[in-house]
Protein backbone atom coordinates (compact mmCIF):
# COMPACT_ATOMS: atom_id res chain seq x y z
CA UNK A 1 0.00 0.00 0.00
CA UNK A 2 1.44 3.46 -1.26
CA UNK A 3 1.59 6.40 1.23
CA UNK A 4 0.85 10.00 0.65
CA UNK A 5 3.96 12.00 0.89
CA UNK A 6 3.75 14.19 3.49
CA UNK A 7 3.51 17.74 1.62
CA UNK A 8 5.84 20.55 2.54
CA UNK A 9 4.87 23.40 4.68
CA UNK A 10 5.18 26.63 3.11
CA UNK A 11 4.48 28.70 5.87
CA UNK A 12 4.52 28.55 9.21
CA UNK A 13 1.86 28.68 11.82
CA UNK A 14 2.95 32.20 13.09
CA UNK A 15 2.84 33.04 9.09
CA UNK A 16 -0.73 32.96 8.16
CA UNK A 17 -2.15 35.65 9.50
CA UNK A 18 -0.19 37.82 8.06
CA UNK A 19 -0.71 35.93 4.31
CA UNK A 20 -4.65 36.44 4.55
CA UNK A 21 -4.01 39.97 5.51
CA UNK A 22 -1.95 40.72 2.39
CA UNK A 23 -4.52 38.92 0.02
CA UNK A 24 -7.63 40.89 2.11
CA UNK A 25 -5.48 43.92 0.48
CA UNK A 26 -5.27 42.68 -3.02
CA UNK A 27 -8.14 42.02 -3.46
CA UNK A 28 -9.16 45.80 -2.04
CA UNK A 29 -6.64 47.18 -4.16
CA UNK A 30 -7.65 45.07 -7.46
CA UNK A 31 -11.59 46.49 -6.60
CA UNK A 32 -9.93 50.06 -6.53
CA UNK A 33 -8.01 49.34 -9.43
CA UNK A 34 -11.20 48.76 -11.65
CA UNK A 35 -13.58 51.01 -10.23
CA UNK A 36 -10.86 53.61 -11.30
CA UNK A 37 -10.71 51.76 -14.78
CA UNK A 38 -14.50 51.94 -15.15
CA UNK A 39 -14.62 56.06 -13.73
CA UNK A 40 -11.63 56.63 -16.80
CA UNK A 41 -13.17 54.79 -19.44
CA UNK A 42 -16.94 56.53 -18.94
CA UNK A 43 -15.08 60.33 -18.36
CA UNK A 44 -13.20 59.21 -21.75
CA UNK A 45 -16.41 58.16 -23.22
CA UNK A 46 -17.74 61.46 -22.26
CA UNK A 47 -15.04 63.72 -23.56
CA UNK A 48 -15.42 61.40 -27.38
CA UNK A 49 -18.99 62.24 -27.52
CA UNK A 50 -17.70 66.43 -26.58
CA UNK A 51 -15.50 65.75 -29.05
CA UNK A 52 -18.04 64.45 -31.63
CA UNK A 53 -20.30 67.19 -30.48
CA UNK A 54 -17.83 70.16 -31.82
CA UNK A 55 -16.35 68.53 -34.65
CA UNK A 56 -20.53 67.73 -35.84
CA UNK A 57 -19.99 64.10 -35.95
CA UNK A 58 -22.67 61.65 -34.80
CA UNK A 59 -22.23 60.15 -31.23
CA UNK A 60 -21.88 56.77 -30.48
CA UNK A 61 -25.45 54.63 -30.87
CA UNK A 62 -26.70 53.40 -27.68
CA UNK A 63 -27.80 50.27 -28.75
CA UNK A 64 -29.74 48.10 -26.55
CA UNK A 65 -28.91 44.27 -26.09
CA UNK A 66 -31.07 41.98 -28.43
CA UNK A 67 -34.43 40.34 -27.32
CA UNK A 68 -33.65 36.89 -28.75
CA UNK A 69 -34.69 35.00 -25.70
CA UNK A 70 -38.57 36.51 -25.81
CA UNK A 71 -40.08 33.97 -27.32
CA UNK A 72 -43.05 37.09 -28.24
CA UNK A 73 -40.84 39.35 -29.76
CA UNK A 74 -41.10 37.85 -33.33
CA UNK A 75 -44.71 38.12 -32.88
CA UNK A 76 -44.66 41.66 -32.26
CA UNK A 77 -42.23 42.39 -35.13
CA UNK A 78 -44.18 40.39 -37.38
CA UNK A 79 -47.47 42.19 -36.05
CA UNK A 80 -45.78 45.50 -36.75
CA UNK A 81 -44.74 44.83 -39.89
CA UNK A 82 -48.70 44.19 -40.71
CA UNK A 83 -49.61 47.37 -39.62
CA UNK A 84 -46.78 49.17 -41.67
CA UNK A 85 -47.64 47.06 -44.97
CA UNK A 86 -51.17 48.03 -44.59
CA UNK A 87 -50.48 51.91 -44.24
CA UNK A 88 -48.45 51.53 -47.36
CA UNK A 89 -51.24 49.62 -48.90
CA UNK A 90 -53.83 53.11 -47.68
CA UNK A 91 -51.27 55.28 -48.71
CA UNK A 92 -50.79 54.16 -52.27
CA UNK A 93 -55.17 54.17 -52.61
CA UNK A 94 -55.08 57.67 -51.51
CA UNK A 95 -52.01 58.40 -54.16
CA UNK A 96 -53.78 56.24 -57.41
CA UNK A 97 -53.02 58.90 -60.47
CA UNK A 98 -55.62 59.90 -62.85
CA UNK A 99 -56.55 58.09 -66.19
CA UNK A 100 -56.45 60.93 -68.75
CA UNK A 101 -56.76 58.04 -71.32
CA UNK A 102 -57.86 54.52 -72.56
CA UNK A 103 -56.84 52.61 -75.26
CA UNK A 104 -58.26 49.31 -76.08
CA UNK A 105 -55.93 47.01 -77.74
CA UNK A 106 -57.55 43.61 -79.73
CA UNK A 107 -55.81 40.27 -79.11
CA UNK A 108 -54.27 39.11 -82.87
CA UNK A 109 -54.76 35.33 -83.60
CA UNK A 110 -58.00 34.74 -81.32
CA UNK A 111 -58.14 31.06 -81.07
CA UNK A 112 -61.74 29.30 -82.19
CA UNK A 113 -63.77 28.62 -79.77
CA UNK A 114 -62.15 31.07 -77.36
CA UNK A 115 -64.84 33.22 -74.85
CA UNK A 116 -64.05 36.69 -74.01
CA UNK A 117 -63.31 37.70 -70.38
CA UNK A 118 -62.93 40.85 -70.54
CA UNK A 119 -59.51 42.87 -70.15
CA UNK A 120 -56.47 42.78 -68.55
CA UNK A 121 -55.30 46.49 -67.56
CA UNK A 122 -51.63 47.57 -67.38
CA UNK A 123 -51.31 51.44 -66.12
CA UNK A 124 -48.58 52.91 -67.80
CA UNK A 125 -48.04 56.66 -66.36
CA UNK A 126 -46.75 59.61 -68.62
CA UNK A 127 -46.03 63.33 -68.95
CA UNK A 128 -46.55 66.01 -72.21
CA UNK A 129 -43.89 68.68 -72.19
CA UNK A 130 -44.91 70.57 -75.16
CA UNK A 131 -45.79 74.29 -76.47
CA UNK A 132 -49.55 74.66 -76.49
CA UNK A 133 -49.64 77.87 -78.97
CA UNK A 134 -52.83 79.34 -79.40
CA UNK A 135 -53.59 81.64 -82.66
CA UNK A 136 -57.02 83.76 -81.87
CA UNK A 137 -58.91 85.08 -85.17
CA UNK A 138 -60.88 87.99 -83.82
CA UNK A 139 -63.42 88.68 -86.14
CA UNK A 140 -62.98 92.48 -87.88
CA UNK A 141 -65.92 93.98 -89.42
CA UNK A 142 -65.95 97.68 -90.64
CA UNK A 143 -68.78 100.41 -91.00
CA UNK A 144 -68.68 103.62 -91.81
CA UNK A 145 -64.57 104.10 -91.51
CA UNK A 146 -65.84 102.61 -87.94
CA UNK A 147 -63.44 98.96 -86.73
CA UNK A 148 -65.56 96.28 -84.64
CA UNK A 149 -63.32 93.96 -83.03
CA UNK A 150 -64.10 90.89 -81.16
CA UNK A 151 -62.37 91.18 -77.25
CA UNK A 152 -59.83 88.64 -76.21
CA UNK A 153 -60.92 85.88 -73.42
CA UNK A 154 -60.43 88.02 -69.95
CA UNK A 155 -57.72 84.89 -68.77
CA UNK A 156 -55.25 86.29 -72.53
CA UNK A 157 -53.41 88.79 -70.61
CA UNK A 158 -50.32 89.77 -73.26
CA UNK A 159 -48.73 87.23 -75.28
CA UNK A 160 -47.82 84.38 -72.67
CA UNK A 161 -50.80 82.49 -71.59
CA UNK A 162 -51.70 81.77 -68.06
CA UNK A 163 -50.55 78.42 -67.52
CA UNK A 164 -46.83 79.48 -69.10
CA UNK A 165 -47.12 81.97 -66.58
CA UNK A 166 -47.85 79.46 -63.89
CA UNK A 167 -44.96 76.90 -65.31
CA UNK A 168 -42.51 79.90 -64.99
CA UNK A 169 -43.29 81.02 -61.51
CA UNK A 170 -43.52 77.15 -60.27
CA UNK A 171 -40.50 76.43 -61.53
CA UNK A 172 -38.95 79.53 -59.99
CA UNK A 173 -40.60 79.34 -56.76
CA UNK A 174 -41.24 75.85 -56.05
CA UNK A 175 -38.52 73.97 -57.83
CA UNK A 176 -36.12 76.63 -56.90
CA UNK A 177 -34.60 76.60 -60.67
CA UNK A 178 -33.28 79.36 -61.85
CA UNK A 179 -34.07 81.59 -65.01
CA UNK A 180 -31.25 80.61 -67.10
CA UNK A 181 -32.04 76.90 -67.10
CA UNK A 182 -35.97 77.99 -67.10
CA UNK A 183 -35.47 79.63 -70.47
CA UNK A 184 -33.17 76.38 -71.83
CA UNK A 185 -36.28 74.07 -71.08
CA UNK A 186 -38.82 76.64 -72.22
CA UNK A 187 -36.51 76.71 -75.52
CA UNK A 188 -35.81 73.16 -75.57
CA UNK A 189 -40.12 72.19 -75.93
CA UNK A 190 -40.44 75.25 -78.37
CA UNK A 191 -41.73 78.16 -76.88
CA UNK A 192 -39.96 81.23 -78.06
CA UNK A 193 -39.53 83.51 -75.50
CA UNK A 194 -36.16 85.93 -73.97
CA UNK A 195 -34.65 85.93 -70.74
CA UNK A 196 -35.35 89.36 -70.08
CA UNK A 197 -39.13 88.38 -70.55
CA UNK A 198 -38.65 85.56 -68.02
CA UNK A 199 -37.19 87.88 -65.35
CA UNK A 200 -40.00 90.21 -66.27
CA UNK A 201 -42.39 87.45 -65.53
CA UNK A 202 -41.14 86.02 -62.26
CA UNK A 203 -40.70 90.03 -60.75
CA UNK A 204 -43.18 91.97 -62.64
CA UNK A 205 -46.44 89.49 -61.68
CA UNK A 206 -46.24 90.51 -58.14
CA UNK A 207 -49.13 92.89 -58.38
CA UNK A 208 -51.36 90.64 -59.35
CA UNK A 209 -50.59 88.64 -55.81
CA UNK A 210 -50.43 91.44 -53.94
CA UNK A 211 -53.47 91.47 -52.13
CA UNK A 212 -53.83 87.53 -51.76
CA UNK A 213 -50.28 88.28 -49.67
CA UNK A 214 -51.56 90.86 -47.44
CA UNK A 215 -54.63 88.62 -46.62
CA UNK A 216 -52.07 85.68 -45.33
CA UNK A 217 -50.88 87.85 -42.79
CA UNK A 218 -54.58 89.63 -42.15
CA UNK A 219 -56.32 86.57 -41.81
CA UNK A 220 -53.46 84.19 -40.31
CA UNK A 221 -52.54 87.03 -37.30
CA UNK A 222 -56.56 87.71 -36.97
CA UNK A 223 -57.79 83.95 -36.54
CA UNK A 224 -54.85 82.25 -34.49
CA UNK A 225 -54.16 81.44 -31.13
CA UNK A 226 -50.89 81.95 -31.56
CA UNK A 227 -48.17 82.89 -34.24
CA UNK A 228 -44.07 81.47 -34.60
CA UNK A 229 -41.45 83.75 -35.90
CA UNK A 230 -37.92 83.57 -36.82
CA UNK A 231 -35.14 85.69 -39.14
CA UNK A 232 -32.53 85.18 -41.49
CA UNK A 233 -30.30 87.28 -43.64
CA UNK A 234 -31.16 89.00 -46.69
CA UNK A 235 -29.24 90.87 -49.11
CA UNK A 236 -30.52 92.93 -50.98
CA UNK A 237 -28.62 95.55 -53.58
CA UNK A 238 -25.21 94.77 -52.26
CA UNK A 239 -26.28 96.13 -48.60
CA UNK A 240 -27.44 93.85 -45.58
CA UNK A 241 -30.73 93.23 -44.84
CA UNK A 242 -33.20 90.65 -43.12
CA UNK A 243 -36.18 88.59 -44.14
CA UNK A 244 -38.25 87.65 -41.06
CA UNK A 245 -40.58 84.95 -41.51
CA UNK A 246 -44.41 84.80 -39.09
CA UNK A 247 -46.07 81.97 -39.17
CA UNK A 248 -47.85 78.77 -37.69
CA UNK A 249 -49.51 75.29 -39.07
CA UNK A 250 -51.85 77.13 -41.41
CA UNK A 251 -49.93 80.34 -43.16
CA UNK A 252 -46.31 81.36 -43.68
CA UNK A 253 -45.42 85.27 -44.58
CA UNK A 254 -41.74 86.66 -45.33
CA UNK A 255 -40.88 90.12 -45.24
CA UNK A 256 -37.79 91.42 -46.20
CA UNK A 257 -36.60 94.84 -44.87
CA UNK A 258 -32.85 96.55 -44.18
CA UNK A 259 -33.46 96.47 -39.52
CA UNK A 260 -34.31 93.29 -37.42
CA UNK A 261 -35.37 95.95 -34.81
CA UNK A 262 -38.33 95.69 -32.36
CA UNK A 263 -39.80 98.60 -34.35
CA UNK A 264 -39.55 96.72 -37.79
CA UNK A 265 -41.42 93.83 -36.11
CA UNK A 266 -44.46 95.72 -35.23
CA UNK A 267 -44.40 97.66 -38.36
CA UNK A 268 -44.60 94.53 -40.54
CA UNK A 269 -47.60 92.83 -37.64
CA UNK A 270 -49.02 96.53 -38.62
CA UNK A 271 -49.45 95.54 -42.29
CA UNK A 272 -52.28 93.78 -41.16
CA UNK A 273 -54.18 95.96 -39.86
CA UNK A 274 -54.65 100.02 -39.90
CA UNK A 275 -50.95 100.58 -40.89
CA UNK A 276 -51.24 103.75 -38.04
CA UNK A 277 -49.68 104.52 -34.62
CA UNK A 278 -52.63 104.26 -32.16
CA UNK A 279 -52.31 105.62 -28.79
CA UNK A 280 -54.74 103.40 -26.82
CA UNK A 281 -54.86 101.88 -23.46
CA UNK A 282 -52.41 98.85 -25.01
CA UNK A 283 -50.13 101.72 -26.13
CA UNK A 284 -50.37 103.46 -22.48
CA UNK A 285 -49.12 99.55 -20.69
CA UNK A 286 -46.13 99.51 -23.19
CA UNK A 287 -45.16 102.73 -22.05
CA UNK A 288 -45.39 102.31 -18.43
CA UNK A 289 -43.95 98.84 -18.95
CA UNK A 290 -40.79 101.12 -19.57
CA UNK A 291 -41.74 103.86 -17.14
CA UNK A 292 -41.68 106.79 -20.03
CA UNK A 293 -44.37 109.13 -19.30
CA UNK A 294 -46.18 111.07 -22.24
CA UNK A 295 -49.57 111.65 -21.47
CA UNK A 296 -49.80 114.13 -24.72
CA UNK A 297 -50.02 111.51 -27.00
CA UNK A 298 -52.80 109.69 -24.84
CA UNK A 299 -55.91 109.18 -27.41
CA UNK A 300 -53.97 110.28 -30.75
CA UNK A 301 -53.84 108.57 -34.00
CA UNK A 302 -50.71 109.12 -36.46
CA UNK A 303 -50.70 107.87 -40.17
CA UNK A 304 -47.07 107.68 -39.92
CA UNK A 305 -44.13 107.68 -38.01
CA UNK A 306 -42.64 110.73 -39.41
CA UNK A 307 -45.95 112.41 -38.46
CA UNK A 308 -45.56 111.30 -34.98
CA UNK A 309 -41.77 112.49 -35.16
CA UNK A 310 -43.03 115.95 -36.20
CA UNK A 311 -45.51 116.08 -33.40
CA UNK A 312 -42.75 115.06 -30.52
CA UNK A 313 -40.67 117.27 -31.78
CA UNK A 314 -43.19 120.39 -30.79
CA UNK A 315 -43.02 118.46 -27.68
CA UNK A 316 -39.21 119.05 -27.14
CA UNK A 317 -38.95 115.07 -26.86
CA UNK A 318 -35.30 114.80 -27.57
CA UNK A 319 -34.13 111.71 -25.89
CA UNK A 320 -33.81 108.33 -28.52
CA UNK A 321 -34.80 105.81 -25.92
CA UNK A 322 -37.86 107.34 -25.30
CA UNK A 323 -39.04 108.39 -28.81
CA UNK A 324 -38.34 104.78 -29.47
CA UNK A 325 -40.30 103.54 -27.01
CA UNK A 326 -43.11 105.81 -28.03
CA UNK A 327 -43.06 104.86 -31.60
CA UNK A 328 -43.35 101.10 -30.36
CA UNK A 329 -46.00 101.63 -27.94
CA UNK A 330 -47.86 103.38 -31.39
CA UNK A 331 -47.26 100.50 -33.50
CA UNK A 332 -48.03 97.90 -30.39
CA UNK A 333 -51.55 100.22 -30.10
CA UNK A 334 -52.26 99.79 -33.47
CA UNK A 335 -51.86 96.15 -33.41
CA UNK A 336 -53.92 95.33 -30.60
CA UNK A 337 -56.62 97.37 -31.78
CA UNK A 338 -56.82 95.35 -35.06
CA UNK A 339 -56.88 92.28 -32.67
CA UNK A 340 -59.55 93.67 -30.78
CA UNK A 341 -57.53 93.80 -27.57
CA UNK A 342 -57.18 90.17 -27.34
CA UNK A 343 -54.40 88.02 -25.89
CA UNK A 344 -51.96 86.30 -28.93
CA UNK A 345 -48.68 83.94 -28.06
CA UNK A 346 -46.02 84.42 -29.94
CA UNK A 347 -42.58 82.03 -30.05
CA UNK A 348 -39.17 82.95 -30.98
CA UNK A 349 -35.59 82.39 -30.70
CA UNK A 350 -36.13 84.46 -27.61
CA UNK A 351 -34.18 87.44 -29.64
CA UNK A 352 -35.21 91.02 -28.07
CA UNK A 353 -37.25 92.50 -31.05
CA UNK A 354 -39.68 89.43 -30.44
CA UNK A 355 -40.30 89.89 -26.95
CA UNK A 356 -44.00 91.05 -27.10
CA UNK A 357 -47.69 89.88 -26.86
CA UNK A 358 -47.47 86.93 -24.18
CA UNK A 359 -43.74 84.99 -25.20
CA UNK A 360 -43.90 81.63 -25.03
CA UNK A 361 -40.39 80.08 -24.71
CA UNK A 362 -38.86 77.09 -27.07
CA UNK A 363 -37.79 74.37 -24.97
CA UNK A 364 -35.36 72.70 -27.82
CA UNK A 365 -33.17 76.47 -27.86
CA UNK A 366 -33.21 76.00 -23.33
CA UNK A 367 -31.88 72.34 -24.47
CA UNK A 368 -29.10 74.13 -27.04
CA UNK A 369 -28.19 76.35 -24.77
CA UNK A 370 -27.28 73.85 -22.12
CA UNK A 371 -25.59 71.36 -24.54
CA UNK A 372 -23.34 73.86 -25.75
CA UNK A 373 -21.39 75.20 -22.69
CA UNK A 374 -17.95 73.81 -23.14
CA UNK A 375 -16.65 70.89 -20.71
CA UNK A 376 -14.67 71.81 -17.45
CA UNK A 377 -14.51 68.64 -15.57
CA UNK A 378 -16.28 65.10 -14.86
CA UNK A 379 -18.83 66.74 -12.13
CA UNK A 380 -19.82 69.69 -14.93
CA UNK A 381 -20.51 66.67 -17.47
CA UNK A 382 -22.62 64.56 -14.50
CA UNK A 383 -24.35 67.57 -13.86
CA UNK A 384 -25.16 68.75 -17.57
CA UNK A 385 -26.63 65.09 -18.40
CA UNK A 386 -28.56 65.15 -15.37
CA UNK A 387 -29.41 69.00 -16.55
CA UNK A 388 -30.33 67.74 -19.82
CA UNK A 389 -32.54 64.54 -18.76
CA UNK A 390 -34.94 66.51 -16.69
CA UNK A 391 -35.25 68.96 -19.52
CA UNK A 392 -36.40 66.23 -21.80
CA UNK A 393 -38.44 64.48 -18.86
CA UNK A 394 -40.11 67.75 -19.13
CA UNK A 395 -40.65 68.20 -22.87
CA UNK A 396 -41.96 64.81 -23.32
CA UNK A 397 -44.34 64.38 -20.63
CA UNK A 398 -45.72 68.04 -21.96
CA UNK A 399 -45.73 67.02 -25.70
CA UNK A 400 -47.33 63.89 -24.49
CA UNK A 401 -50.45 65.66 -22.41
CA UNK A 402 -50.60 68.13 -25.74
CA UNK A 403 -51.97 65.20 -27.44
CA UNK A 404 -53.36 62.76 -24.90
CA UNK A 405 -54.62 65.78 -22.49
CA UNK A 406 -53.99 62.75 -19.68
CA UNK A 407 -53.80 64.71 -16.43
CA UNK A 408 -51.05 62.22 -15.20
CA UNK A 409 -48.50 63.55 -17.77
CA UNK A 410 -49.19 67.16 -17.28
CA UNK A 411 -48.41 66.04 -13.24
CA UNK A 412 -45.32 64.36 -14.65
CA UNK A 413 -44.01 67.22 -16.34
CA UNK A 414 -44.39 69.72 -12.97
CA UNK A 415 -42.71 67.31 -11.25
CA UNK A 416 -39.86 66.55 -14.11
CA UNK A 417 -40.04 70.80 -13.87
CA UNK A 418 -39.69 71.04 -9.72
CA UNK A 419 -36.73 68.61 -10.29
CA UNK A 420 -35.01 70.43 -12.88
CA UNK A 421 -35.76 73.58 -11.48
CA UNK A 422 -34.37 72.96 -7.64
CA UNK A 423 -30.98 71.39 -8.98
CA UNK A 424 -27.96 72.61 -6.33
CA UNK A 425 -25.71 73.60 -9.27
CA UNK A 426 -22.09 74.64 -8.76
CA UNK A 427 -21.42 75.49 -12.23
CA UNK A 428 -22.34 79.04 -13.00
CA UNK A 429 -22.80 78.82 -16.41
CA UNK A 430 -25.08 75.88 -16.34
CA UNK A 431 -27.25 77.45 -13.25
CA UNK A 432 -27.70 80.76 -15.08
CA UNK A 433 -29.34 78.36 -17.79
CA UNK A 434 -31.27 76.62 -15.32
CA UNK A 435 -32.40 80.05 -13.41
CA UNK A 436 -33.84 81.18 -16.70
CA UNK A 437 -35.45 78.61 -17.28
CA UNK A 438 -36.68 79.11 -13.33
CA UNK A 439 -37.52 82.32 -14.05
CA UNK A 440 -40.04 82.04 -16.97
CA UNK A 441 -41.61 79.33 -15.37
CA UNK A 442 -44.94 80.12 -17.11
CA UNK A 443 -43.44 80.69 -20.69
CA UNK A 444 -42.14 77.27 -20.37
CA UNK A 445 -44.87 75.57 -19.26
CA UNK A 446 -47.95 77.38 -21.38
CA UNK A 447 -48.67 74.19 -23.27
CA UNK A 448 -49.87 72.72 -19.90
CA UNK A 449 -52.50 75.79 -19.81
CA UNK A 450 -53.51 75.59 -23.29
CA UNK A 451 -52.49 72.11 -24.98
CA UNK A 452 -52.72 73.64 -28.67
CA UNK A 453 -49.77 76.16 -28.07
CA UNK A 454 -46.16 74.45 -29.50
CA UNK A 455 -43.31 74.00 -27.12
CA UNK A 456 -40.36 74.47 -30.16
CA UNK A 457 -39.78 76.71 -32.43
CA UNK A 458 -38.86 74.31 -35.18
CA UNK A 459 -41.84 74.82 -37.82
CA UNK A 460 -40.55 78.75 -38.25
CA UNK A 461 -37.13 77.50 -38.61
CA UNK A 462 -37.98 75.22 -41.14
CA UNK A 463 -39.92 78.35 -42.81
CA UNK A 464 -37.44 80.33 -42.68
CA UNK A 465 -35.19 77.89 -44.22
CA UNK A 466 -37.22 77.61 -47.41
CA UNK A 467 -36.12 81.07 -47.98
CA UNK A 468 -32.12 80.56 -47.12
CA UNK A 469 -32.85 77.43 -49.86
CA UNK A 470 -33.89 80.07 -52.44
CA UNK A 471 -31.24 83.11 -51.65
CA UNK A 472 -28.17 80.06 -51.32
CA UNK A 473 -29.16 79.29 -55.00
CA UNK A 474 -30.12 82.37 -56.61
CA UNK A 475 -28.26 84.57 -54.55
CA UNK A 476 -29.28 88.29 -52.99
CA UNK A 477 -32.09 90.64 -54.83
CA UNK A 478 -31.27 93.54 -56.96
CA UNK A 479 -34.46 95.64 -57.44
CA UNK A 480 -37.46 96.29 -55.29
CA UNK A 481 -39.87 94.35 -57.32
CA UNK A 482 -37.29 91.37 -57.12
CA UNK A 483 -37.06 91.75 -53.59
CA UNK A 484 -41.44 92.11 -52.99
CA UNK A 485 -41.46 89.15 -55.51
CA UNK A 486 -39.76 86.50 -53.68
CA UNK A 487 -41.55 87.74 -50.71
CA UNK A 488 -44.75 87.46 -51.84
CA UNK A 489 -44.30 84.27 -53.89
CA UNK A 490 -42.57 82.46 -51.23
CA UNK A 491 -45.32 83.66 -48.48
CA UNK A 492 -48.05 82.04 -51.20
CA UNK A 493 -46.32 78.83 -52.02
CA UNK A 494 -45.46 78.09 -48.29
CA UNK A 495 -49.23 79.01 -47.38
CA UNK A 496 -50.77 76.66 -50.28
CA UNK A 497 -48.58 74.18 -49.26
CA UNK A 498 -49.99 74.01 -45.80
CA UNK A 499 -53.12 74.59 -46.50
CA UNK A 500 -53.37 71.52 -48.73
CA UNK A 501 -53.06 73.48 -52.05
CA UNK A 502 -50.90 72.83 -54.88
CA UNK A 503 -49.62 76.37 -55.99
CA UNK A 504 -49.11 75.35 -59.61
CA UNK A 505 -53.17 74.93 -58.93
CA UNK A 506 -53.19 78.21 -57.49
CA UNK A 507 -51.05 80.05 -59.99
CA UNK A 508 -53.50 78.93 -62.79
CA UNK A 509 -56.41 79.46 -60.92
CA UNK A 510 -55.52 83.04 -60.20
CA UNK A 511 -53.94 83.77 -63.27
CA UNK A 512 -56.43 81.96 -65.54
CA UNK A 513 -59.60 83.61 -63.58
CA UNK A 514 -60.64 80.28 -63.06
CA UNK A 515 -62.38 80.92 -59.50
CA UNK A 516 -62.35 77.29 -58.41
CA UNK A 517 -59.96 77.63 -55.69
CA UNK A 518 -61.44 79.52 -52.27
CA UNK A 519 -59.74 82.89 -51.53
CA UNK A 520 -56.68 82.30 -49.81
CA UNK A 521 -58.13 83.94 -46.50
CA UNK A 522 -60.43 81.57 -46.87
CA UNK A 523 -58.07 78.67 -46.92
CA UNK A 524 -56.01 79.50 -43.80
CA UNK A 525 -59.16 80.17 -42.15
CA UNK A 526 -60.35 77.09 -42.50
CA UNK A 527 -57.01 75.55 -41.93
CA UNK A 528 -56.93 77.14 -38.56
CA UNK A 529 -60.30 76.18 -37.19
CA UNK A 530 -59.42 72.51 -38.41
CA UNK A 531 -56.37 72.24 -36.61
CA UNK A 532 -58.00 73.67 -33.40
CA UNK A 533 -55.46 76.71 -33.34
CA UNK A 534 -57.74 79.20 -34.09
CA UNK A 535 -58.78 82.18 -31.40
CA UNK A 536 -62.21 80.78 -29.67
CA UNK A 537 -63.01 84.71 -29.39
CA UNK A 538 -63.06 85.10 -32.38
CA UNK A 539 -63.91 82.39 -34.94
CA UNK A 540 -66.93 82.79 -37.04
CA UNK A 541 -66.96 86.77 -35.74
CA UNK A 542 -65.27 87.94 -38.99
CA UNK A 543 -65.15 86.10 -42.54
Amino acid sequence: MTKTPQLQKLYEEKDKTKVVDQYIQALNDNELLVRTNSDLTAEIGHLKDRIAELEKRPKKPNIPPPKSNDSSSRGKICKNAEKRNKKKSDNSNKLKPKTHDTKLIPLKNVPDGARFKGYKDYFVQNVILSANNILYRRAWYEKDGKNYIAKLPDSVKGHYGSDLIAYILNEHYTKRVTEGLIHESLNDMGTVISSAQISNIISGKVDDFEDDYNDVLQTGLYFSRYIQTDDTGAKHNTKRGYCTVIANEAFAWYKSTDSKSRINFLTQLNEAGFNSLIFNESAAEYLSRYKIVCNEVTGQTFSTSDELKIYLDKLSIKGKKARKVIEEAGLFGSVNEFLDFRNIFLMSDNAGQFNIFFHIQCWVHAERNVKKLDIVNKEFIEEKNFVLDCLWQCYFNIDLYKTSHNGEFRDKAMTAFKNLTSLDIKHEALKKQVRFIRDNKDQFLAALIDPALPIHNNLSENDVRQYVMKRQISGATKSENGKKSRDVFISLKITCRKCGVKFIDYLKDRLGKIGEIPEISQLIKNKIIQLGIADPLITGIKT
